[in-house]
Parts: structure tokens; C-alpha cells; sequence
């Protein structure tokens, strides 16, 4: 495995890319969006300036941790240029349980270099509060929030949760639902989709991650990483998840190759694995 620095961008939760764009969100609603067309994936670029920063739309009334966040693969309008965009709440409003397991979705428009976003959906999960499924069977979970990423080569949408009491973490697959068929969040005033469990394509589970962050999909693999700077218990590690064989295929200990931040952005330009920790260091990963 080789793991190299290409540059240093801003820092926080997790982001997206898409076509030669990469867009970085913190758990307030800010974002910054980055150019990868001119990088040199071959040397460490220094500081890379982004081509512009904002807010989610409506970030004052809601706002998504972003812990995990994605590009899929359907667009709101066949005209725009990006695919719709996803992030979730995971623990913003942990002390409202009702905001467990959501997935805010955005529309992205650009103009030049100017960027906008729009509040159009929800997906949440139906049976988060299901003990012995969603949760432990006994006592109470430290995360319950769940992590969402889409399979664009299957179409499938996959949740997945640490479940402390049992020592593992589930795996959901779902059809990628579409917004078009949700009913309306009255509050919010935009479609919403519930996931049930009769949505179900499959469920498995995985080695327990030690506090699972960002996330990917590439060719039927998740790649998920996790853990806090310098724990030697939480560590800070990249799992890679075969959805096909259901099982976990690597773990990575990054501790071991000296990299002791937090882990958080993962995604991939083309075939190059782009992973970022917590403060906003970029590298450039062969697995």
C-alpha cells in the first residue's frame, strides 16, 4: 500500500467528487468546492486554494453533519450538470432521536464558478429504533446515526451502523430510492422517502468500525474509514467492504504508515483513491 501527499485542502467532515470538482463540508453547512484538473497527482502540491466556498441552503433550519456524503446518480433535472447530492445528520441533533438515520438530498448548480445548492429530499430509515436490528439488542448504542453511500453500478443505496452490544456493524441495501416517489416532509416542505424493512435487498454484517466517518463506493466496494487522532483504541484505519461477497476484504491501520489524524474524506477521481483527514492533509492512496 502506498500513500502519498498531494496537497492540503480545508478540513472537517467528508465530501464528494465529481467530474474534476471536489466539494468539502463541515458539520455547520459550510462547504468548499476544489478544482482537481490541473493537480500533479505525483508530488505534494502545497496549500490549494478552493475556487469557492459557501452554505447549504437552508443550513439555519437544517443541517446535516455530513459525515458521510455522496454524488448519485440521479439528477433532479435532466439538464443539470451534477447528479443530486447527499449528506447526512448523523449525530447533529443526537438529542432529537427522530433525526437518527436521515440523508438530507441537494440540488447543485454552478454558474461559472459561483456554486448553489437546494434542500429537494430526505431518505430515512424506518426501523432505526428496532432493537436486536438497527440498534443492540440490549442497552444503548453510542452511534445509532448511520452512515449512508450509493452503489452507482448496482443502483443500490446501503446504510450501515455500529452496533455495540453485538460487536459489529450492519450493512443495509436498499434500491436507490427516487425522490419522485417520496410524500411530502410538511415541516421542510420537500419529498421524503422512508426506507423499510420490506425495502430490503440484503443485510450483513462486518467487523465492528471503531466510529465510522466518510465513505465511498467504487466498483462494488465500500470504502470506509474511521477512528480519532491519535487513539490508540479508536484507531484511525480505512476498512474496504466487498458488497458482492459481503464481507470485509482489507483493513488498513493507518497508525501503521504514520498517519495518526483523524480520518474523514474518501472518494475517487477516475481510478485515483483521494482520502483527506480531519485537517484538511490530501493524499493520494493505492490500496
Amino acid at each position: 500500500m502506498n500513500i502519498l501527499k498531494i496537497g492540503k485542502i480545508c478540513g472537517n467532515q467528508d465530501g464528494a467528487i465529481f467530474g474534476n470538482y471536489l466539494f468539502r463540508f463541515n458539520d455547520n453547512g459550510n462547504y468548499s468546492v476544489y478544482t482537481l484538473e490541473n493537480l500533479d497527482f505525483s508530488k505534494n502540491n502545497g496549500d490549494i486554494k478552493p475556487i469557492f466556498s459557501g452554505k447549504l441552503d437552508r443550513f439555519s433550519e437544517i443541517v446535516p453533519h455530513s459525515n458521510a456524503v455522496f454524488f448519485g446518480s440521479e439528477y433532479f433535472d435532466e439538464n443539470d450538470e451534477f447528479p443530486i447530492l447527499y449528506s447526512n445528520i448523523y449525530n447533529n441533533y443526537s438529542k432529537d432521536g427522530n433525526m437518527d438515520a436521515v440523508l438530507l438530498c441537494y440540488r447543485v448548480l454552478r454558474d461559472g464558478e459561483n456554486f448553489t445548492t437546494k434542500l429537494i429530499g430526505e431518505i430515512k430509515i424506518g426501523f432505526k429504533d428496532e432493537k436486536g436490528f438497527w440498534r443492540s439488542s440490549i442497552g444503548e448504542d453510542a452511534r445509532p446515526y448511520g452512515n449512508f453511500i450509493s452503489d452507482k453500478n448496482s443502483n443500490k443505496l446501503y446504510a450501515f451502523v455500529m452496533i455495540d452490544k453485538e460487536n459489529i456493524t450492519r450493512y443495509f441495501a436498499f434500491d436507490m430510492p427516487n425522490l419522485k416517489n417520496g410524500n411530502i416532509n410538511e415541516s421542510l416542505g420537500v419529498k421524503s422517502v422512508s426506507l423499510n424493512k420490506s425495502d430490503l435487498k440484503a443485510y450483513f454484517d462486518t467487523p465492528y468500525h471503531q466510529y465510522i466517518q466518510g465513505a465511498c463506493s467504487k466498483n462494488g466496494l465500500i470504502y470506509s474509514t474511521e477512528g480519532f487522532a491519535y487513539d490508540k483504541e479508536k484507531i484511525p484505519a480505512i476498512r474496504i467492504i466487498d458488497t458482492n461477497k459481503k464481507e470485509q476484504i482489507k483493513y488498513v491501520n493507518l497508525t501503521e504508515f504514520g498517519y495518526f489524524e483523524e480520518p474523514e474524506f474518501i472518494d475517487f477521481y477516475g481510478d485515483i483513491c483521494i482520502y483527506s483527514d480531519a485537517e484538511g492533509n490530501l493524499y493520494k492512496v493505492e490500496f
